[in-house]
This record gives structure tokens, sequence and C-alpha cells, in this order.
């Protein structure tokens, strides 16, 4: 039926919808909305033209003067949510071995893709993101909890005590010995 369809194509009509807002939409969108509809009529015509007929109306809505406010609505809707909770998990893991590839594929993106949003949310790379998070819990463990800089490196996901050093001096502008003085 033309409603399971429908039902089945949900993800790729709330790009094309969002009841939070209107746009003002051109005769060529109009026009590429109204075959988008005729097409679900058609069992293999949708299959082939579906994928076409939405990029079409992409291609239309990227060049409005809305466009902008268009895309942060997808951006925000769609990804935040799933980011917030991703970041959420880094910031209770920090302290286990986190990597890229595996953020990545935990929200089912390529490294490159995932890298370019997470830094338009967070305006931090992965990497620094968690090397931030990461000094700033060591910094806690030492002034807070007087760790020594080998029982914090460790704590932080830290290999090497000398690179752990390194990394807080160049970040805090003193060296974990000299934080507590």
């Amino acid at each position: 039926s033309v409603s399971a369809f429908l039902l089945n194509r949900s993800s790729d009509l709330a790009i094309l919808y969002n009841k939070d807002w209107a746009l003002d939409v051109t005769d060529k969108i109009n026009n590429a909305l109204s075959r988008l509809i005729d097409c679900c009529m058609d069992k293999v015509g949708s299959k082939v033209l579906w994928p076409m007929i939405v990029k079409e109306i992409l291609f239309y809505a990227l060049q409005e003067p809305w466009a902008k406010d268009f895309c942060d609505n997808i951006l925000n809707n769609s990804f935040s949510s799933p980011l917030s909770s991703l970041i959420t998990e880094i910031n209770n893991n920090y302290h286990k071995d986190i990597t890229v590839e595996w953020l990545a594929k935990d929200m089912n993106m390529s490294w490159a893709t995932f890298y370019r949003h997470f830094k338009a949310f967070t305006g931090y790379s992965p990497i620094q993101y968690l090397k931030n998070l990461r000094l700033n819990k060591a910094k806690d463990f030492i002034k807070i909890y007087w760790l020594s800089v080998k029982e914090t490196s460790w704590k932080v996901w830290y290999n090497s005590v000398s690179q752990f050093s390194r990394e807080y001096k160049k970040y805090f502008g003193c060296t974990p010995l000299s934080a507590n003085k």
C-alpha cells in the first residue's frame, strides 16, 4: 500500500518536512514533490525514481536563501542527540582505550564523516577532545586527590609518564609535579 511505502521512506521524508518551521518552496521543488508522491503509486518506478527525486529536491533546496537554516535544522535534529549521547559515553569512559575508529563505527559513520561532524559539534577534533578531557581529569587527580604523576597518567590512559608530563606541561603551562605547589 502507499501508506506502507511512505512509512518505509519516512527518514527521507523527514528531511523534506519539519513541522516546526515552514519553507517557502519554489515551483521546481513543488513539481519534484508532486512527482515524488506520484512515484509512490508505481512499485517498480519508485525504487528507481525515489532516490533521484529526493536528491533533486535537496539540490533545489540547497540553492534557496533558507538553505543554511534548513541544513542546520537537519544537522541538529538528526545528529546532535546521538552525538550528545556519545560525548556522555566518552566523558564516562575517558580512562579506557577509545579510538576515533571505534567512535565512528559506534555512530555508523566513516572516520572522515564522523571527524567532520564531531568537530562541527564540539569545536575540537575527537582526539583533541579526548586529550583535553583526560588532561583536565588528570589535573583533578593531582590537585584534589594528590595522586602521583605515574598513578595519574595510568588513570587517564597514558601509557607513558614522560608523554603525559610533556602534554600536561604544554596544556597547562606547568609540569604535573609543580601543579600542587
